[in-house]
């Protein structure tokens, strides 16, 4: 009896209330790990009442088995404080007889915040819970979720959502396609640890739970839901994934309140609610108030009844709620309600969700039924997390997506005042250095500095943010004119020439911005970032604290850096990459043995790209490491699959860049990769570009020292392009250096190049080196090195680099023989075309754009291309950029033909590389029958007046193609 003593102590409910209700009350003793409840607790579970106070596990056994883990995880939260809701139901299993049961359970503590017990009320639901579409959430199958009305998710084993209803979007606000494989963005910050260790231990033993909970909407409005989740199972019983569905509470038929519909229940309801509620008279005199006032505002009840329910609410918000509740009084609207701000009896103003209700009385309405709760602390949460949202954190301005939508909104007023607004984007150069030698808490400091000195040197009515790692975005509204544009860029880039002074440390940084202009340049957001991005990168080609204003003129080079800059990270995520490998000789035998892995970026508008385009945004971005770990792990792997085939066992280089050096565990890695594809560090060299090392790196040193002793041979790549290059062969233990390619050009024609690879190959000998020659092309260059015994060649001369299935077949062939000079052109290749060629005694100096990448048109500037001949059908030009053979490619080009400018689109059918960062390509022209019927007679007469060595009005190249775009690209 002592039980039901504490039970009789603690009621504040009439018993006769209690009975009608058929509600149990029950409190857990934390420290003793006891139950005490009432005598319903007790008819509920089917449980003799012992009159003694129980063990959970005597409550826990009465759990239907599927739910048991779901339900434990439920209550591990409710004793951690990670309170999901205010109730949850779930099912009992007693005798084969499944019930629901519905709980609230409320943590109490001492004055230390410890927790000392738990309490609350349990009652029986199985009537609304069967009445209803219930019970179709326990097994749901496909008609289900054709047929479902309420808003559902489902949730895959990654947490991910995979499917959503109509009805979901409506409820919360995001779209499907926002939702789709993200885990679910409705669940308030403070309970998302909460509710995901609720989905893992669903996901993991099944079950179903519904509990009242928070959900934010897209705008970020908190409303009450019930929630159900449930366990998906395959036809074999296995989980594959959890319905989530939600029912807004307060919708009508959808709460077990709908069943409760005496005046007795109705009060027993009140009394037990967290809510307010309140009944006023028509003149809005308090009639009734609940005795939750004194845990909302303070108040007893009888300090309120009887008074002005208007002294509650704040003066700017009294009109509000007037109006509200004169739409209730004259029949406008039988519910409504809005956000108020109530006086606490402290008088301070406390925010409230309140609603508005009818009351009839006989057949007409004699006052309102208010209802409201507080969420003060729920709305400053709200107004937190959209502050976060939308600031970056580190510096606390506007971040890109606040920046993108106030310029959105910006360029809507410009548009209805005919205004001109700017949009500046800045970037710091090599800041990523500063992090990796001086830390990130420098790095932070330096990010904080410049922002400031951004907010400094800004008008009032500008915005400025901060829109990725080292890189602001400026708007420039109402433009009074474009120079005070280009004084507020050169003041931000004028102060950067100094030196900051960052805690004992002295640092430079440099930067460049780019320019867009609105109407000018764009007529969105989306357009006008993307324009100010690509004169970005044109500045920071251009050199150290440059800034450059868009121009239709930036060239199709400028648009395809910028275009790889944005995919490469995508790239490296989708493993875009392929490798080549180009054999290396032996100069004696002609046999190879070694190969050079050389990676190319298989891109979907570019085609392959060189590692020319691409590696300096790998090192500027720090995704050079995963890229070189790629690498490697592909050259290890394609290794053991030679091994395993009984293939030549040759050496493979590995291009090796210096901030890998600089990554403290990548001598351990390299090791771990050789372990794991069980490979020999004898298979492997690795080469580095002395233009990148630092050579006082005692780091390098190490690791160089650490990879000899493996097995590894380190090479030198492309030495003598350096300044420091005889240092390196006394600092660094080396086992060979590779000849740059810009010294064996011009062996043995020219004499300096010929004496200094003389020399550098006797040097290196006598140092005990191998020496490798790069880029040997022509068998003069052949014969010269092999007198001059440097030992192995690679070149397009034997080889260029192939993908592996053909490398492949030189392995079989082991000795190759250098190509004839008439394989190694397509333009000598034997006339196929249908149409003629025109070929011209010098090229023809012409203009090439991008006109278009995959139907989308571009607005780009035109570059110089050198055109070797024309036909009807098409052209082959040179030029320094590398475009795709992709069809997808639309190229533009204009030339001067007897006088007149004649532009031709076309797209590239073959490429090929000629030396000296040329590419030769072959065009065919994208023409209709009347264009070309128009094409033709032109160039009959210029074919004609060539033959018969008549004067041409044409824009011939008559020196040197090397020299010729080596000058155009240093104007």
């Amino acid at each position: 009896m002592k039980a039901r003593a504490w039970f009789n102590r603690k009621s504040t409910i009439r018993d006769d209330y209690q009975e009608m209700f058929n509600v149990g009350r029950w409190e857990y003793d934390v420290k003793k790990g006891e139950v005490h409840c009432s005598l319903e607790v007790y008819q509920i579970y089917g449980l003799p009442d012992r009159g003694y106070s129980e063990s959970p596990d005597v409550f826990v056994e009465r759990i239907h088995p599927e739910d048991q883990e779901l339900v434990k995880q439920f209550w591990n939260q409710i004793s951690q404080g990670k309170r999901l809701g205010r109730s949850f139901r779930y099912r009992t299993l007693h005798h084969g007889r499944q019930t629901y049961v519905q709980y609230t359970a409320q943590c109490k503590y001492d004055e230390r915040g410890d927790l000392i017990r738990i309490e609350g009320t349990l009652r029986d639901v199985t009537r609304y819970m069967e009445s209803g579409k219930n019970t179709a959430l326990l097994h749901p199958t496909e008609s289900f979720y054709a047929n479902y009305p309420d808003p559902f998710v489902v949730i895959d084993q990654d947490l991910r959502i995979v499917r959503v209803n109509r009805a979901t979007e409506d409820l919360f606000g995001w779209t499907e396609r926002e939702l789709l494989f993200r885990q679910p963005p409705f669940v308030p910050v403070q309970h998302q640890d909460a509710t995901l260790e609720l989905y893992r231990t669903l996901l993991k033993h099944g079950g179903t739970i519904w509990f009242d909970c928070v959900r934010l909407t897209r705008d970020g409005t908190a409303i009450d839901v019930t929630t159900c989740l449930s366990a998906i199972r395959d036809t074999s019983g296995k989980i594959v994934g959890a319905v989530a569905s939600y029912t807004p509470v307060g919708v009508a038929n959808n709460a077990p309140e709908v069943l409760l519909d005496s005046e007795s229940q109705f009060q027993a309801l009140v009394r037990h609610s967290s809510d307010v509620f309140v009944i006023l008279s028509n003149d809005l005199q308090i009639k009734y108030i609940s005795p939750a006032i004194a845990n909302v505002l303070g108040f007893a009840i009888n300090e309120i009844v009887n008074t002005d329910f208007l002294q509650l609410i704040h003066p700017s918000d009294r009109p509000t709620c007037e109006a509200n509740i004169d739409n209730i009084s004259t029949g406008l609207q039988k519910k409504s309600s809005a956000e108020l701000r109530f006086r606490n009896k402290s008088g301070v103003w406390r925010f409230c969700q309140t609603t508005f209700h009818d009351l009839y009385k006989g057949s007409g309405i004699d006052g309102c039924i208010v209802n409201f709760h507080d969420i003060t602390e729920r709305r400053q949460t709200r107004e937190l997390m959209n502050y976060i949202a939308d600031h970056d954190y580190l510096t606390d301005l506007p971040n890109r997506r606040a920046f993108e939508e106030q310029l959105s909104a910006m360029i809507g007023l410009a548009a209805k005042h005919h205004s001109e607004l700017a949009v500046l984007t800045m970037s710091l150069n090599k800041f990523k250095y500063v992090n990796d030698t001086l830390g990130h808490s420098v790095g932070d400091k330096l990010i904080r500095y410049i922002a400031q000195h951004i907010r400094d040197n800004i008008r009032g009515e500008c915005v400025a943010a901060r829109i990725g790692g080292d890189e602001f975005a400026i708007l420039i509204p109402n433009l009074p004119d474009k120079d005070s544009v280009f004084e507020l860029a050169n003041n931000l880039l004028s102060r950067l020439e100094d030196s900051i002074q960052v805690d004992q440390y002295t640092v430079y940084l440099t930067a460049g911005i780019g320019i867009s202009f609105y109407p000018a340049d764009g007529p969105d957001a989306e357009t006008l970032i993307k324009h100010s991005d690509i004169a970005l990168h044109s500045a920071k080609e251009r050199g150290n604290n440059t800034l450059q204003a868009y121009l239709s003129t930036l060239t199709a080079g400028t648009y395809k850096e910028f275009s790889l800059a944005n995919d490469f990270r995508k790239a490296l995520q989708n493993e875009e990459f392929v490798l080549y490998y180009q054999p290396r000789l032996d100069t004696i035998t002609r046999k190879i043995v070694a190969a050079e892995a050389l990676i190319r970026w298989e891109h979907d508008d570019w085609g392959l790209v060189s590692p020319v385009e691409f590696i300096h945004i790998a090192e500027e971005t720090g995704l050079i490491v995963p890229l070189g770990n790629w690498i490697l792990k592909t050259v290890c792997r394609q290794i053991h699959t030679w091994s395993k085939s009984g293939m030549a066992d040759i050496r493979v280089s590995v291009n090796i860049s210096a901030k890998q050096f600089l990554v403290d565990d990548f001598v351990d890695s390299v090791w771990s990769i050789l372990r794991e594809f069980d490979v020999k560090p004898e298979r492997i060299e690795f080469e580095i570009t002395e233009t990148t090392i630092i050579p006082n790196d005692s780091a390098i040193v190490e690791s160089i020292r650490r990879l000899r002793q493996m097995g590894i041979a380190i090479y030198f790549d492309d030495f003598g392009t350096g300044y420091s290059s005889l240092s390196w062969l006394q600092r660094f233990e080396l086992d060979g250096i590779k000849l740059d390619k810009s010294f064996v050009t011009h062996v043995p024609v020219r004499w300096a190049p010929t004496q200094i690879v003389s020399s550098v190959i006797r040097l290196a000998h006598s140092l005990n080196l191998t020496v490798v020659a790069e880029g040997v092309e022509a068998n003069g260059q052949f014969a010269f090195l092999k007198d001059e015994k440097c030992e192995q060649v690679q070149g397009f001369l034997f080889s260029r680099p192939l993908p592996v299935e053909k490398f492949e077949e030189l392995l079989d062939v082991g000795v190759l023989h250098p190509i004839p000079c008439s394989h190694q052109s397509r333009a000598q290749l034997p006339n196929r075309r249908k149409h003629f060629r025109v070929a011209t005694p010098h090229p023809l100096v012409g203009q090439v754009t991008i006109a278009a990448v995959n139907s989308k048109k571009l607005s780009l500037g035109y570059t110089e291309a050198l055109i070797m001949d024309i036909g009807p059908g098409g052209l082959r030009f040179v030029s320094n950029l590398r475009f795709p053979a992709n069809h997808g490619v639309m190229l533009h080009f204009i030339v001067k033909i007897l006088g007149s400018m004649t532009e031709l689109d076309g797209a590239i059918v073959w490429s090929e590389e000629m030396g000296d960062d040329l590419n030769q390509y072959g065009i065919e022209f994208a023409l209709g029958h009347s264009a070309r019927d128009q094409l033709i007679p032109v160039l009959n007469e210029f074919a004609v007046k060539l033959r018969a060595g008549q004067g041409v009005d044409c824009d011939f190249m008559t020196g040197d193609i090397g020299t010729f775009f080596r000058n155009e690209a240093s104007v």
